[in-house]
């Protein structure tokens, strides 16, 4: 048998109220783990509960009592479950209920939250909509169904016993996959690729604010104009020919400049003929 000492030994949290419908389920799974750690059978549950109802919750509670035949010994006789629904309908408006489900019909994971965090949302609903969730390879197959497609892919054939199960299974996919992106950066952080031989890729030329196929020539420290490693651009022999040593400059040539003065056209025929 309880005792009151030994439940209060492990001082368990008092209800007064609720502002909303988490806090109140909060206060059950904290009053059921207590329950478990002391191994407290069923017809105990409801009269220590009722113990440690407080201000507005108590107020409500003996209400209750005095609409039930025996009065106060009724909770001698109410189930757990039956406690768990009345404290519930006091506190869960029919529309927050309903929420709840509808929530829990559609739940899937979200694209940055990992197999772990989407089971604790998970279960929360489950707490919130009761015997609607099923058993547990019930929820085992809702729960499946609402991972990524990328994981759901390598496990859609099997078959698990609870949501734990499929849980452990997901997270392991996600570590390995995980594992296997890590491995393909660099130390900076930057994915690396595979290319293949002869596969050029794109760099960028900061000194002309362009992209350009081909290797990095700055990097590799070539020439800029014929690509070659085995020299600088200003010593390239295509961007500066080599001359041979017996060839002559030809002297350019100049066109002629013809100055005619004021005496050089009297003595001209034309104009002798007309003097």
């Amino acid at each position: 048998m309880v005792k009151g000492m030994e439940f209060n030994k492990l001082r368990p949290l008092a209800f007064r109220s609720a502002a909303t419908s988490a806090e109140a389920e909060d206060w059950i799974t904290h009053i059921e783990m207590v329950f478990k750690v002391l191994g407290c059978p069923d017809n105990f549950k409801t009269r220590l509960a009722a113990f440690k109802l407080e201000g507005d919750a108590l107020s409500w509670w003996t209400a209750h009592l005095r609409t039930q035949a025996g009065g106060d010994a009724y909770a001698d006789t109410c189930t757990w479950a039956t406690f768990r629904e009345i404290f519930y309908n006091r506190y869960f408006p029919v529309s927050e209920q309903q929420r709840y489900e509808r929530e829990y019909g559609s739940i899937y994971q979200l694209d940055k939250e990992n197999s772990g965090d989407y089971m604790q949302r998970f279960m929360r609903l489950v707490r919130f909509v009761g015997p609607i969730a099923g058993d547990a390879q019930r929820q085992a197959r809702h729960f499946k169904w609402g991972l990524k497609r990328w994981i759901l892919d390598r496990i859609v054939n099997n078959e698990y016993a609870d949501v734990s199960q499929v849980c452990a299974a997901a997270r392991n996919i996600e570590l390995l996959h995980e594992s296997g992106n890590s491995n393909k950066r660099d130390r900076d952080g930057n994915r690396i690729q595979n290319k293949g031989q002869g596969q050029q890729e794109y760099r960028s030329r900061p000194d002309q604010g362009q992209e350009y196929r081909g290797p990095c020539f700055k990097a590799t420290g070539g020439c800029f104009s014929c690509g070659s490693i085995s020299h600088k651009i200003k010593d390239c022999p295509k961007k500066n020919p080599v001359v041979p040593g017996n060839y002559i400059k030809p002297t350019p040539t100049t066109g002629r400049v013809y100055s005619t003065t004021r005496e050089d056209k009297q003595n001209q025929p034309g104009d002798r003929a007309r003097n």
